[in-house]
């Protein structure tokens, strides 16, 4: 997992943007890899990078980044769609608010690995 000098900016149903920081990955393994240390929560985006255009595939929160991606039940989905980098905002907050913030994100796109009402 390889920390870009860049930010992938989304904006939420509310208008709100949320800026979350880039990270290149190749698979899964490599995210675990990468992230055992970082014991917080927060949102993730996972998307496909191509040149400067961020595609979003998949929204997410966790109480935990080291743990989130192991098994994760929409990996093969992710994958199959090219995600190529991972966006991460840590929060403070609780799961509550995690949730609000990834629902109001969900309400703003439709993404092709993520439910309808996640």
């Amino acid at each position: 997992m390889t920390p870009l000098k860049i930010c992938i900016p989304l904006r939420g149903a509310s208008g709100y943007e949320y800026k979350f920081q880039a990270y290149s990955f190749h698979n899964f393994d490599e995210l675990n890899a990468g992230l055992q240390n970082t014991h917080y929560g927060g949102l993730y985006v996972f998307v496909r990078l191509v040149k400067d255009k961020f595609f979003p595939i998949y929204i997410g929160e966790t109480g935990d980044f080291s743990t989130r991606y192991q098994h994760h039940h929409k990996e093969y989905c992710i994958m199959s769609y090219g995600a190529n980098c991972i966006g991460l905002l840590p929060l403070n907050g609780n799961e509550r608010q995690r949730k609000e913030m990834e629902k109001d994100l969900l309400e703003h796109y439709n993404l092709p690995c993520n439910e309808k009402n996640n």
